[in-house]
């Protein structure tokens, strides 16, 4: 055999992973070995008439070459808009978007139920209580969704119901968690998906947050406008750019709950009504009662969602207090602005408003709609959870629950990270200061597996940073920024980080208690104070500028735009800039208590879980022809799903890798495996010991 490898076979294996391919890592040629070719049932003289094709035909068609159709497969189907015209002669142009690819709810329902992972689900809430065993004293914890007060007061709305004629079964609630995000595709071209999963609940937290769990259900990819509708839109009689766009974005909206309409069907209306009879993965048929308990996306789509204004007067989706009083962080007004403007939907205000745009040809932002719309930031879009589900007791805008992400780690305290380093510019010895910062994060160690990463690049330039990068900027802020300023303000901007800090911590609790979120209330008012002091002593005393990065970008926005656009030229030079206290993702700051005691602890529905499941897609895509690629992603999905329901029809686990254990160390205490090569998948564990009454 070639040097230096021992046999034919391994050099053949290594000369495969290294043939150029980037889809070949280390860990996939591991597995190939050890789940396919040192398999007992693996025999070479399977493969002699081996085609992929074949293959991946008889997993979507049967023996006569028509599709195997499951009841929660993928539905591919148009959706049609109506444009105003700006006329009262000339009625609504209606345009259709094709490919809006979709599984039915009810029957996506139906097979997680009937699912073998069903058998970890959850099914009835109950209230984690802990007893302290040294005074006796009980306190309420936080935690899964099922042990929430959100639940607990779903299940009781539930039992109080009355009973379908004739049916004893058992009444249980499938709590449905939809996550919404789009995505791009590819490092580079064009290419994007705007997926919606939807995680179940029941299970807990610790299997959905990992992408390969099998617990993510993806039930849709909306659509986006196409560029051709800007000539049906260009093509209005008297429209002006401003309205051109103003259109364009009142379309945008109407086309994502057009979608939710399709989504929100009358099955899945009367499923959330009267509910669904299924037979669940223990035998037992149930009467399953779905109900939406919160929906995680970014904050421009949760604009969309709760159909408000992008960064209007009233931008927060939850609450009606005005931008304007967002700089009363923490304090008692504030809480109390919360409990007492809850948003509520202005359904008749908003038919008005679309009548006016439909019928009497005003524009979509003229200053008829806005006054009919009234305060609240509303936009005339016939919100489709609140039209359909509002009377069966979903309260559209409390769903959507604050994002620790992306309004925090890529929000809050990104946006304080950058006006510190605005203010080391403004010093005199600005650039020297922003070396020493760098050079100080270049020398931190790293700590633990993932815990804290090594600082490589300039992190002043904030380069490509995840929301993991701006966690570890934080965890290790307080020494780095250490003297870096006066000695009047290094204390102020050493509290800050320090509370800060704290703050992050506690909302990032995985387990609450009645006393932890007590403190998380009491360290908000403090850091809601360090940060208006930070603001009125610390800010005002420096004259700060847009950052190098923040300059170049406007500098090219501005060619990009005058290359299409005659707009007026601009200074070269660095534009003042002030640290903005009035903005949402710093008031969705005095949500967390309420939101953590209501639905529980913040990782059960961050939109990192969202995040993780792009994984997947993004793996998908380069096996695509790149032609429509939301079908070509649904049918990749879908052979994946019919793979996991052979596995689990045949009893074969979809891991083929032994279990570690030595059977003759059943009888011990306890068993810990040397590394973590050889997991053992949990929900193969748990139906191969079945009867097993340990399990």
């Amino acid at each position: 055999p070639p040097y230096p490898f021992p046999n034919m076979t391994i050099y053949r294996l290594m000369s495969w992973m290294n043939s150029g391919t980037t889809r070949v890592s280390e860990t996939k040629v591991a597995a190939l070995v050890k789940d396919v070719i040192l398999a007992e049932d693996f025999d070479r003289e399977h493969l002699q008439q081996f085609s992929v094709k074949q293959s991946l035909r008889a997993l979507d068609q049967d023996d006569t070459g028509k599709r195997i159709n499951f009841p929660d497969d993928w539905i591919e189907t148009s959706v049609t808009i109506n444009i105003p015209t700006k006329s009262k002669e000339d009625p609504p142009t209606p345009y259709t978007i094709p490919g809006f690819h979709y599984r039915p709810l009810v029957e996506v329902i139906r097979a997680a139920f009937a699912d073998a992972q069903a058998r970890a689900f959850h099914l009835s809430p109950f209230k984690r209580l802990w007893k302290d065993p040294l005074d006796g004293h009980q306190e309420r914890m936080y935690d899964e969704l099922y042990t929430s007060d959100a639940w607990l007061e779903a299940q009781d709305d539930l039992q109080k119901l009355p009973k379908v004629s004739g049916c004893s079964l058992e009444r249980v609630v499938a709590g449905l968690m939809f996550f919404s995000d789009a995505t791009h595709l590819a490092n580079f071209g064009t290419a994007k998906a705007w997926p919606l999963y939807v995680y179940f609940g029941n299970l807990t937290k610790y299997l959905r947050s990992s992408p390969t769990s099998g617990s993510c259900h993806l039930v849709g990819f909306l659509p986006s406008l196409p560029d051709r509708i800007k000539d049906v839109i260009s093509g209005l009689p008297r429209i002006s750019k401003t309205g051109m766009a103003s259109l364009h974005t009142h379309c945008r909206r109407e086309l994502f709950h057009v979608c939710w309409e399709v989504l929100l069907d009358t099955e899945f209306l009367y499923a959330y009504r009267h509910g669904i009879v299924t037979k669940c993965a223990d035998g037992i048929m149930r009467r399953v009662y779905p109900r939406i308990f919160t929906y995680s996306a970014d904050y421009p789509e949760k604009a969309l969602i709760a159909t408000i204004k992008d960064m209007g007067s009233c931008p927060c989706p939850r609450c009606l207090m005005p931008k304007g009083f967002f700089s009363n962080l923490g304090l008692a007004k504030d809480m109390n602005s919360r409990l007492t403007n809850l948003r509520v939907y202005v359904t008749t205000k908003v038919v008005k408003a679309r009548e006016f745009i439909y019928a009497f040809g005003n524009t979509v932002d003229g200053a008829k709609v806005e006054d009919t719309l009234g305060e609240g930031s509303w936009v005339p879009i016939l919100n489709q959870f609140a039209e359909k589900l509002g009377r069966l007791g979903l309260n559209p805008f409390r769903m959507l629950v604050v994002d620790l992400m992306h309004e925090c780690e890529l929000g809050t305290w990104k946006a304080l990270f950058t006006h510190l380093l605005r203010l080391l510019y403004a010093l005199p010895e600005g650039l020297q200061l922003v070396a020493t910062l760098d050079e100080r994060f270049r020398q931190v160690p790293t700590y633990g597996s993932g815990v804290i990463r090594r600082f490589a690049n300039n992190t002043s330039e904030m380069k490509k940073l995840a929301a993991r990068d701006f966690e570890d900027i934080l965890q290790c802020a307080i020494p780095i920024f250490e003297g870096l300023f006066p000695t009047v303000h290094d204390a102020a901007v050493q509290s800050l980080l320090y509370r800060f800090a704290e703050w992050h911590a506690l909302a990032k609790l995985r387990l609450h208690s009645e006393s932890t979120l007590a403190f998380l209330g009491e360290t908000f008012k403090k850091l809601s104070q360090k940060l208006r002091k930070f603001r009125t002593d610390t800010c005002d005393a420096f004259a700060t500028q847009e950052l190098p990065k923040e300059k170049a970008a406007r500098q090219k926005r501005f060619a990009q735009r005058s290359e299409t656009h005659e707009v007026p030229p601009e200074s070269t030079g660095p534009r003042a800039k002030k640290f903005n206290l009035n903005t949402y993702k710093f008031h969705a700051m005095g949500d967390y208590v309420a939101t953590i005691r209501f639905f529980g602890t913040t990782d059960s529905f961050t939109t990192q879980i969202g995040e993780l499941a792009h994984r997947a897609l993004k793996a998908f895509y380069p096996l695509t022809n790149k032609l429509d690629t939301p079908a070509q992603l649904a049918k990749h999905e879908r052979r994946r799903r019919v793979l996991r329901r052979v596995a689990e029809a045949s009893g074969v686990s979809a891991s083929i890798s032994q279990s570690p254990v030595d059977p003759t160390s059943l009888d011990k205490h306890h068993y810990i495996a040397c590394s973590r090569n050889n997991p053992v998948a949990l929900f193969t564990l748990l139906r191969e010991h079945d009867d097993d009454p340990a399990l």
